[in-house]
């Protein structure tokens, strides 16, 4: 089994598009990245919502 390092960097638009990513992806990535634009634009709960894919989330 190889090493993921991999953290995947949601600039996307909508909550939606960025939970159907990672519903794709998430057993493949290490992490997420979400940026300055995406913490701006979205709720704590948005936020929250990402954990669920028990990945570390780094800003």
């Amino acid at each position: 089994m190889m090493n993921k390092n991999i953290f995947v960097a949601c600039d996307v638009s909508s909550q939606k598009e960025i939970l159907e990513l990672l519903s794709k992806i998430h057993n493949e990535i290490s992490g997420i990245k979400i940026g300055l634009q995406y913490i701006t634009k979205h709720s704590p709960e948005d936020i929250r919502e990402l954990g669920k894919f028990k990945k570390p989330i780094f800003l």
